[in-house]
């Protein structure tokens, strides 16, 4: 069940901080549930399974239509003029 439910639980805000460590070179590549709990991300390690294995690439992909999604469904200006 948790993996039907993938990154749904987990807030926007830990998705940002995931992404910027990722852009700033602090997360080793494949990404690892224990590296998440190490940076103070346990909400993504509990809940992103479908993460965990990822490359640089993959994660980027994956975090940033996640978070494209839900500031389109919000409506936020920001997903309008992409």
């Amino acid at each position: 069940m948790q993996a039907a439910i993938g990154l749904t639980l987990v807030p926007d805000e830990d998705l940002e901080a995931l992404i910027r460590l990722a852009y700033q070179g602090q997360i080793p590549f494949p990404l690892e549930r224990r590296r998440l709990m190490e940076l103070g991300l346990n909400r993504l390690a509990d809940a992103g399974s479908v993460i965990v294995g990822l490359d640089e690439r993959a994660l980027r992909a994956v975090i940033g239509a996640v978070l494209a999604e839900r500031r389109r469904a919000r409506g936020d200006q920001r997903a309008k003029a992409r």
